[in-house]
C-alpha cells in the first residue's frame, strides 16, 4: 500500500508540473516574439510582470521583492528549485548559514548537513545596463528551468537552489530599453544613451562591492552575506565586439595572494568545465585567461572570492543593444597580451570565423554557460559544499601565525560618526560586530 501511495503521489507531482507548464505561456507566447529577436527588447516592467506570472503559476519559482532601487523601482530575485525544496526553503537557508558560519558546528553535524543541504548558486545579470542581453535571457532561462521535464532539468531542480537576479540595475535596464525603442529605425539606432544609466555611479556601479554606497549593491549584499550565503556566484556581462565571442575563467594574472588557493583552483576548474561543455555544443570563440583578472576585489563576481565563494565572470561580445552587427573575418582582433592575435592558441581553441552577431547569439552563449554551471553544481554538490565548509572552518580557527582574528575599536574616537558608519558598512558585508559580551545586530 505504501508503494502504491508513493506511486500515486509521484504521478500527481508530474501531472501538477504538466498543468503548470500548460497554464503558463512561454516568453515567446507572452510577448509575441522570440527573446533576443533583432530590434526587440523587454523593459523592466515587462520582465517583472512575467516573473510574477511564473511565481503565480509554478511551485518551482518564488519571486522575492528585495526592495526598491535608487529610483524606486522594484528589485526582484527569483528563487528556482524543486517544489519540495521550495517548501523547505527556510530549513535549507538555516542549514546553509550554519555551513557558512560554522562557529558551533561539530564535524558530525557538518557531515550531516553536507549530505542534506542543496547547492546554492547566485546568478546576477545586467549590472551594466547597456549590456542588455542577460536581462532578456532571464525570462527564458527561468521558464525553461521550471517547465522542462528532462532528467537534466529535474536533477538541477532537485540538487540546486538557484537565486536569479534578472538585473542588478533595474533603473538603467528600463532607461536603456526605452532609449533603444525610441531610436530604433532612426539614424541614432544603437547609439549611446546621453545620460547615466545608474543615477549616481553609471558604469562604476560594479566597483561598489566593498563600499556599499548604492542601494542595489546593499540589497544584493543581504543575499550574499547575511541571508543565503551562496557558495557559487556567476555574474553575466558583455564586452567589446571585435575579439573573442565569450570570456570565462581562468582569470588573467596576477593572482591576489589574499584569496585562498583552493578557491582559485575551483574557479579555474569550473571555468574550464563550462568551456568544455560549451565546446561540446558547438560554441566557438571561447577565450580564457586574458584581460579580466581577479586581483581587484570591488566587483560583483570577484568580491565573493574573499568570502570563500566561487566567483565566475562571463563576458560576451556585444551588439548595438538589439541591432545585429556584421564582422568580416579580417575585422576580428586579438584580446590583450594573452591573446595578441586572432588565432588559435591554448586559451582560444576554436576561433569564431566571423559573420553576423546578434543579441540572440549572446543569449545563447549566456544560457549555455549558466546551464553548464547549474549542471556542474548539481553533479558535484557535496564536493563544492565540503570545500565551502572547510574554508569557512579554517577562517575562524585560531593559529599562532594567522592574521588578527578581530579588530578592537576603542570607544574614545575623534569622530564617532565615521567609526559608526565604518561598522555599518562592515555589517553589510557580513562582518560580525560586538560590544563586550554581545553581538550588535
Amino acid at each position: 500500500m505504501k508503494h502504491l501511495f508513493a506511486f500515486l503521489l509521484a504521478g500527481l507531482i508530474c501531472a501538477t508540473a504538466s498543468i503548470y507548464s500548460q497554464q503558463l505561456p512561454s516568453p515567446e507566447q507572452r510577448f509575441g516574439f522570440r527573446i533576443g529577436s533583432d530590434y526587440r527588447l523587454l523593459n523592466w516592467e515587462e520582465i517583472v510582470g512575467y516573473f510574477r506570472e511564473m511565481d503565480h503559476a509554478s511551485g518551482r519559482l518564488t519571486l522575492v521583492e528585495m526592495g526598491l532601487t535608487t529610483l524606486n523601482r522594484p528589485m526582484v530575485m527569483a528563487i528556482i528549485s524543486s517544489a519540495e525544496n521550495l517548501r523547505n526553503l527556510e530549513q535549507q537557508q538555516a542549514w546553509q548559514a550554519q555551513l557558512a558560519r560554522p562557529y558551533e558546528l561539530s564535524p558530525q553535524r557538518a557531515e550531516s548537513l553536507l549530505q542534506s543541504t542543496k547547492s546554492v548558486l547566485l546568478l546576477t545579470m545586467n549590472i551594466h545596463s547597456n549590456e542588455i542581453a542577460a536581462s532578456q535571457e532571464s525570462v527564458e532561462l527561468a521558464y525553461e528551468l521550471i517547465s522542462n521535464e528532462s532528467p537534466v532539468y529535474q536533477r538541477i531542480r532537485d540538487e540546486v537552489i538557484l537565486l536569479m537576479i534578472p538585473s542588478l540595475n533595474p533603473d538603467g535596464q528600463d532607461m536603456i530599453t526605452k532609449w533603444y525603442q525610441r531610436t530604433v529605425g532612426t539614424p541614432y539606432e544603437g547609439s549611446r544613451m546621453p545620460y547615466k544609466y545608474h543615477f549616481y555611479a553609471d558604469h562604476d556601479n560594479n566597483r561598489d562591492w566593498f563600499f556599499f554606497n548604492l542601494q542595489e549593491s546593499r540589497l544584493t549584499a543581504k543575499t550574499l552575506y547575511r541571508e543565503w550565503f551562496p557558495e557559487i556566484v556567476m555574474d553575466q556581462h558583455q564586452m567589446g565586439s571585435r575579439a573573442a565571442r565569450f570570456f570565462l575563467p581562468p582569470y588573467a594574472d596576477p593572482v591576489n595572494p589574499n584569496v585562498p588557493p583552493l578557491i582559485m583552483s575551483q574557479v579555474n576548474l569550473v571555468g574550464k568545465e563550462i568551456v568544455s561543455r560549451m565546446q561540446e555544443q558547438g560554441f566557438k570563440g571561447l577565450v580564457t585567461g586574458t584581460i579580466f583578472n581577479a586581483f581587484f576585489e570591488g566587483t560583483m563576481s570577484k568580491t565573493p572570492l574573499w568570502h570563500n565563494r566561487i566567483g565566475i565572470l562571463t563576458e560576451a561580445a556585444s551588439v548595438r543593444y538589439a541591432s545585429p552587427v556584421y564582422f568580416p573575418r579580417t575585422s576580428l582582433r586579438g584580446m590583450g597580451p594573452d591573446l595578441p592575435d586572432y588565432r588559435q592558441q591554448t586559451n582560444f581553441l576554436d576561433p569564431w570565423p566571423g559573420g553576423w552577431w546578434r543579441l540572440r547569439d549572446i543569449i545563447d552563449y549566456q544560457k549555455a554557460a549558466a546551464m553548464a554551471l547549474l549542471e556542474y553544481a548539481a553533479a558535484n554538490r557535496v564536493r563544492i559544499k565540503s570545500n565551502f565548509y572547510r574554508m569557512n572552518k579554517r577562517a575562524i580557527e585560531v593559529h599562532p601565525d594567522d592574521h588578527p582574528q578581530a579588530y578592537w575599536l576603542p570607544r574614545d574616537q575623534r569622530d564617532p560618526s565615521n567609526v559608526l558608519e565604518l561598522l555599518k558598512r562592515l555589517q553589510i558585508a557580513g562582518v560580525q560586530v560586538y560590544q563586550p559580551g554581545k553581538m550588535i545586530r
